[in-house]
């Protein structure tokens, strides 16, 4: 028997064996909910007056940012919503390791395109901006009248009580 011969033998009987294979799998079917689920809310107030500025996530360290908005993205982002006391309800995935660059949303958005991460990273005006943080877990937040379901957490000093808190 020549060599291709004995090849093409060998890949069948390959084949053949990785075809019985006795292992079982078991296939999940994913489970349907009643609603949608949104994701969890984040109210903070800052060391500043930041609303206008761009964020961008830093590392842990905050030595390195990891994830910033191009500039096309910018020209349709929604500004956080004022609350009472000073809070703010993000709409632009602010969390803890969030900074903001010294450019407006506006700025950036004239700049024509994405500015290299290390440029970005000499634009920080805040590292460490904010002064308390809280996650609000969705199913804890009626779906109707958000704003006021904040409001009367933030007014009523229940924050603490109702939500999560991320930055003291």
């Amino acid at each position: 028997m020549n060599l291709s011969k004995l090849s093409i033998l060998c890949m069948i009987v390959i084949m053949i064996a990785s075809c019985n294979n006795p292992q079982k799998t078991t296939v999940t079917q994913p489970q349907k909910t009643a609603q949608l689920s949104r994701p969890d809310f984040v109210i903070y107030r800052t060391k500043g007056n930041y609303n206008e500025l761009v964020p961008v996530q830093l590392n842990a360290e905050k030595n390195k940012i990891v994830s910033y908005p191009a500039v096309r993205d910018i020209q349709n982002a929604k500004m956080p919503e004022k609350l009472a006391d000073g809070f703010l309800l993000d709409h632009r995935g602010i969390h803890k390791n969030t900074a903001f660059l010294d450019y407006t949303y506006q700025e950036y958005s004239r700049l024509g395109k994405t500015p290299p991460t290390d440029s970005l990273f000499a634009h920080i005006k805040d590292a460490d901006p904010f002064e308390v943080m809280f996650i609000c877990p969705q199913d804890k937040v009626p779906n109707d009248d958000l704003l006021n379901f904040f409001n009367d957490a933030i007014i009523k000093k229940q924050t603490k009580e109702l939500f999560i808190q991320v930055i003291p």
